[in-house]
């Protein structure tokens, strides 16, 4: 159908041609187009926090104008390559754009539309982001928002700056004698591939208008032309002027990749780790410049190709590339393979001694609460239990640990004994009891001291994300030492280092130093219980022997083997389980798919270790373990058992199939969300079945952030708003019950 007038010339419209072609034929783009799009608007991964990443971006733990420079760098860096991607894969199609002075700078301001929406969207959803979750001032935003136009800017002038120097149009190229003009040198390879590349499309490129036909065009920001008759030049002309910015992209993408070198390289420093959003893009851009190189070579095929690289690249991984895996900081793996560690001859003896030893670890609790004694009562014994839930768990436990123990005058963490959980729980609980025990050696004056809520509450996902995205998939070769031995360095290190800045480097050593503290009752005992993947079982961490939790030292008809449980003392002990960094233990029972790596330990079999969530989110099954196993000295010295519950996660929703895809979806996905739900009817069932021989003696008490109707992401990153909420969340009604019931139960 022919068009006339006007509405050829909009249908025609360059910058509309080139969308409807993006859509049509370069699907691989458009799809990091959505989901940047997806990010700023929190329409992707908003669970987990994602939109904040980029909306708010933080850089050495603050959201300023230089945060919002970086964003802006990376988002022009992204813009380029998008382009030069576009026009390396794409501009044959439109020959009449060799015409054109600076063809490549004619068709980036032509290609328009995807990059100034996304900037529109950020712009938009960012300043509400500033507004509604950091509660940033006007002026700071205004800053902000032009730090990062500014960003952006500066990055696409550079980059365009360079391809005015080396571009020419057909006119300019083909003015000058042949044998004047310099010739790049380029290797052969190379060479062979862009001869190729250019000879399928002089055979594919359109000699008169064809399917793109183009009408007009933009010559400047608000200058629109007619296009230019191109059937008079041959395709040879043609196409040596659009063929001119396959080597200007190769240096493009070998700049951008000596960035995330340097960037890795050096990703030791704070200065060097950029915002987490800017890493992502970052990704973004040189994954689209090697689509566009796969491009030259495969063609339509180079999707297919990308899949068989990745296939590759895993297959390689598994066969040249084994050495690289994540370790256990501190554990022996020089002679990972000579020990089977699934064979520890436990016998009664060996359970009877750590039960006595334990007993002891008992009395000496019962003489650091001897002025109860003295005072005509018996003190309640205190476990804690907290739940996973990444930043948010961490904070919410401590804060409510050391909000309750100072309302009770210090009697919580006097009384408890132990400390068992998940996740950013167990990080939270660990932190405070570090805290105490410096308070008890004169180390420190006030463990309730507000800068150590603010250590714990920082950002601890943007070297991770950084490591993971920019480094750990392509670049492993920086090492670093601890205990003696090595240890590549990728997001777990970059997690335990921030980690451990962000508290003062106060959990940095190994688990053999809270043995004795353990053993005089200075501190609760900590049981930190990861999951093994290759057979669910619970790996059980802890300076002390513990073999009593998995078989009962009273009883001869207990298998000598665990059946539940690994205790990592013994079975760990040639490979130096004692030297085992304590952030690494706490990383054990942390490790988020795919945020922080699965942990492979050294021995045989090689056992995968994952979050402790998967199997017991709260440690509930281990405190009523411990509980049975003592249940007699408990009952003889306690007046009773306070479990202190501390859960972070939202309240239970009934979700709802709806439409055909959700039915078929909703067995496997309502399993997986209701995953904790299910831990938590399962308690229930314990607690009900070890009714006879708790004897009414349990209390259980909860604190909940229920922040179902307040969202807080399930992340490494809060934002000041879901600090805010979590804070707010200890005067709850529910809460400050439960904060009243635990001072008088304790008093």
């Amino acid at each position: 159908m022919k068009l006339s007038g006007i509405y050829r010339n909009i249908v025609f419209f360059f910058p509309i041609q080139l969308l409807f072609m993006h859509i049509r034929k370069s699907p691989t783009l458009v799809l990091f187009w959505i989901i940047l799009g997806g990010f700023v608007t929190n329409s992707f991964l908003s669970r987990f926090g994602a939109g904040s990443l980029f909306l708010t971006p933080e850089y050495l733990d603050k959201i300023d104008y230089l945060s919002f420079f970086l964003m802006g760098l990376a988002t022009g860096a992204f813009i380029i390559a998008f382009n030069i991607s576009s026009y390396l894969i794409n501009a044959y199609k439109f020959p009449f754009i060799a015409t054109l002075s600076r063809p490549f700078l004619k068709y980036t301001l032509n290609n328009f539309i995807f990059p100034l929406s996304y900037v529109l969207l950020f712009i938009y959803y960012s300043i509400k982001a500033q507004i509604n979750n950091e509660f940033i001032p006007d002026w700071e935003i205004f800053y902000n928002i032009i730090s990062f136009l500014f960003g952006m800017s500066f990055f696409i002038f550079l980059a365009l700056t360079y391809f005015f120097t080396t571009n020419k149009d057909v006119y300019k190229m083909y003015k000058l004698p042949r044998e004047n003009k310099k010739v790049k040198k380029i290797i052969r390879p190379v060479k062979v591939i862009l001869q190729k590349d250019m000879e399928w499309k002089m055979v594919n490129s359109p000699r008169e208008e064809g399917k793109w036909r183009i009408a007009t065009y933009l010559k400047g920001p608000f200058k629109i032309r007619k296009t230019r008759d191109f059937t008079h030049y041959t395709s040879d002309m043609i196409h040596r002027v659009l063929q001119q910015n396959h080597t200007n992209a190769g240096f493009f993408a070998t700049g951008i990749m000596a960035i995330i070198m340097f960037l890795a390289y050096y990703m030791d420093n704070p200065i060097v780790i950029i915002p987490a959003g800017a890493s992502i893009i970052l990704a973004f851009t040189l994954f689209i410049l090697l689509y566009s190189a796969l491009h030259a070579v495969f063609k339509d095929w180079s999707f297919l190709a990308i899949i068989i690289l990745i296939v590759g690249y895993n297959f390689a991984s598994t066969c040249f590339f084994s050495e690289y895996i994540n370790s256990a900081y501190g554990l022996n793996y020089s002679y990972a393979g000579s020990k089977k560690v699934l064979e520890v001859n436990y016998t009664d003896s060996i359970h009877l001694a750590d039960h006595d030893s334990t007993l002891v670890i008992l009395e000496n609790w019962k003489k650091k609460n001897e002025d109860v004694y003295k005072s005509g009562k018996k003190p309640k014994l205190v476990f804690i239990n907290t739940s996973g839930g990444g930043l948010k768990a961490a904070i919410w436990t401590y804060y409510v640990l050391g909000y309750a123990d100072s309302l009770s005058g210090g009697k919580l963490l006097k009384q408890s004994q132990l400390i068992t959980g998940a996740s950013g729980g167990m990080i939270g609980a660990a932190y405070l009891r570090e805290l105490y025990l410096q308070k008890l050696e004169g180390k420190i004056d006030n463990y309730y001291d507000q800068k150590y809520l603010r250590g714990i509450s920082k950002d601890i996902l943007n070297p991770i994300i950084f490591s993971l995205v920019l480094k750990d998939w392509f670049i492993k070769i920086k090492k670093f030492e601890y205990n003696g031995y090595l240890y590549y360095k990728d997001r777990a290190y970059a997690l335990e280092q921030k980690l451990n800045r962000n508290t003062g480097w106060v959990l940095d050593k190994p688990l053999k130093d809270y043995k004795e503290p353990e053993k005089k009752a200075q501190i609760p005992m900590i049981i930190i219980a990861p999951t093994i993947v290759n057979n669910g079982r619970r790996l059980l961490i802890s300076p002390n022997n513990i073999s009593y939790l998995f078989a009962n030292a009273k009883a001869s008809s207990v298998s000598k083997y665990p059946n539940s449980n690994v205790e990592f003392l013994r079975a760990y002990d040639v490979f130096g389980a004692e030297n085992l960094r304590f952030t690494t233990a706490l990383r054990m029972a942390a490790t988020f798919p795919y945020v922080s790596p699965m942990i492979s330990l050294p021995g045989e079999p090689t056992l995968n270790i994952m979050d402790a969530g998967l199997t017991d989110n709260y440690g509930l099954s281990t405190s009523l373990r411990f509980l049975y196993e003592f249940q007699e000295w408990i009952g003889k010295n306690t007046s009773g058992v306070i479990f202190v519950q501390i859960t972070a996660d939202n309240e239970d929703a009934f979700v709802e199939g709806k439409g055909l895809l959700s039915r078929l979806l909703q067995p496997v996905g309502n399993v997986y969300s209701n995953m904790f739900n299910i831990q938590n009817v399962q308690n229930e069932n314990l607690i009900e079945f070890s009714s006879n021989w708790l004897r009414n003696h349990a209390t259980f008490i909860h604190f909940s952030l229920k922040s179902r109707s307040n969202h807080i992401s399930l992340s490494w990153h809060l934002n000041s708003r879901e600090k805010l909420i979590l804070f707010n969340a200890i005067n709850r009604v529910d809460n400050k019950n439960s904060i009243n019931q635990l001072v008088k139960l304790l008093d």
